[in-house]
């Protein structure tokens, strides 16, 4: 929905739908996904469970979850904890799976086709007996575990390897990150790929732990951590070579997830709180645990949260948000663990998630994008984490939030040069909408109304050179006098 151009000045689409009303309310949860969920029974009574830790979904929109410690799953006590489990959207009923492998110590997974990957940090992968001899990463089949040749080896501190991240690119070869030094055997810092039979290095790789690893639209590999290296700092991208950094990166903290829009930007969140000047002086840029990449800078979301982004997803215009946040940055808005960031605001989920132990104890680990084949135009989003409610519902562990109601449908905006350095706003409009112009200074500042240009059927074009430096414009689409 953003678009960056040369005079800095950034343009943003907002529908009517985003901001007039608020539809993103409670209605949007289902109320029966994560009712009963994932449950412990503790001294005869039942409770959120913790977990999970890993999630994955296929392309059938089935959701599947890993660790934690639920002995209860979807009301059917197990008198050994399976460990995985999976959501059959066809019938929405969950199932263990697994054959009762150990899932302590597991961190990521990633479903291909019918075969699960799992990574984590163990010894040994307990499936029974005998054991798996391998470290950092599995693949069940839908029968069996098995190990991805030798694996990963020499973790930190003498501790086994550990792989927190894991992505697939077009050609079906699984990139891991995570702590460790040597992959199938050969020398491969904290990042590595396997193509089905073998293992190699990315390069040089990267000097510390890989937290996140994402595959963009356009095929390149992006990694985010801790990592610290030059220019590489706490982000990466993988041109194939060798590693390339993103700008300057981050001064401290940890990238820990990344997403994606439909306009070449980069999102990123985590535990950071200030971009690196580019020209490496001391002039630090405030970014509250989420930035955006535009291909040449980073730039911060307006005031950000207040604590860690976990995990990222972006589908229709939003950026889904979660985390263990209670607020923007700059405590204006509550957010409760997950919010939406529509390209000049952030917006609460509802009442987002909630814990009997508290603000502190609730976190959203995992946002998926789901949906079934049949109808790919609902969307839903699927949470994952230690909480126990979610808009207000019952929802142990995991909630759905469906996106196709909550969808923002606005034209593209466009910047065209019309000489002499000025420009020229146009998008498409609809005969019977308003298209409020709307300027602001700062993205935490306020909009004002530069100008109401009535819908013609034709495309709308209004002048931008009028107002000089850097600046925000946001056109908000309504419908009659709303």
């Amino acid at each position: 929905m953003n678009q960056t151009i040369p005079t800095s000045i950034l343009l943003t689409l907002i529908t009517a739908s985003a901001l007039g009303g608020d539809p993103l309310d409670n209605a949007n949860w289902d109320a029966a996904f994560g009712d009963p969920g994932f449950q412990v029974a503790v001294l005869g009574a039942e409770q959120a469970a913790a977990g999970p830790s890993a999630m994955a979904t296929d392309v059938a929109g089935n959701v599947y979850c890993a660790g934690g410690n639920w002995n209860q799953l979807d009301g059917i006590p197990y008198d050994t904890p399976p460990g995985y489990a999976v959501w059959n959207r066809a019938n929405g009923q969950w199932s263990p799976f697994g054959n009762n492998a150990g899932a302590a110590g597991v961190f990521e997974m990633v479903v291909r086709g019918t075969d699960v990957y799992v990574g984590g940090q163990w010894s040994l992968f307990v499936e029974g007996s005998p054991f798996l001899q391998t470290q950092g990463v599995v693949k069940w089949n839908g029968t069996t575990w098995s190990a991805l040749g030798s694996g990963l080896s020499e973790g930190p501190f003498g501790l086994p390897a550990s792989v927190e991240a894991m992505v697939f690119d077009a050609a079906g070869n699984l990139h891991v990150g995570g702590q460790f030094a040597k992959a199938g055997g050969q020398d491969a810092r904290n990042v590595a790929k396997w193509n089905g039979s073998a293992w190699s290095a990315l390069g040089a790789g990267l000097d510390s732990r890989v937290s996140t690893l994402a595959m963009g639209p356009d095929g390149t590999l992006y990694a985010g951590g801790v990592f610290a290296e030059g220019l590489l700092r706490r982000v990466a991208k993988w041109d194939g070579t060798q590693w390339q950094p993103m700008g300057a990166g981050f001064t401290s903290g940890e990238v820990a997830a990344f997403a994606f829009d439909g306009d070449g930007n980069v999102y990123a969140g985590g535990s950071f709180q200030f971009i690196t000047d580019p020209n490496l002086g001391p002039n630090f840029i405030p970014a509250s645990r989420v930035a955006k990449w535009n291909g040449s800078a980073w730039s911060p979301l307006g005031p950000g949260v207040n604590a860690m982004v976990r995990t990222l997803a972006f589908k229709n215009g939003f950026l889904f948000t979660g985390g263990q946040f209670t607020a923007t940055g700059d405590g204006a808005t509550p957010l409760a663990q997950v919010a939406a960031w529509n390209g000049a605001d952030w917006q609460a989920l509802g009442q987002g998630t909630s814990h009997m132990n508290g603000p502190s104890s609730a976190t959203v680990f995992h946002l998926l994008v789901a949906s079934s084949p049949s109808d790919p135009s609902n969307q839903d989003l699927i949470l994952g984490g230690p909480f126990d409610h979610a808009g207000g519902n019952v929802a142990n562990n995991v909630a759905l939030w469906n996106i196709g109601s909550s969808a923002p449908t606005g034209p593209r905006l466009h910047l065209v040069s019309s000489g002499g350095g000025s420009f020229n706003l146009t998008f498409p409009s609809t005969v019977g909408m308003n298209y409020q112009i709307l300027f602001a200074t700062d993205l935490s500042g306020t909009f004002a109304l530069v100008q109401t240009l009535a819908g013609t059927g034709e495309d709308l074009v209004f002048p931008v050179s009028a107002l000089s430096g850097r600046g925000f414009y946001q056109v908000l689409a309504t419908s009659g006098g709303n």
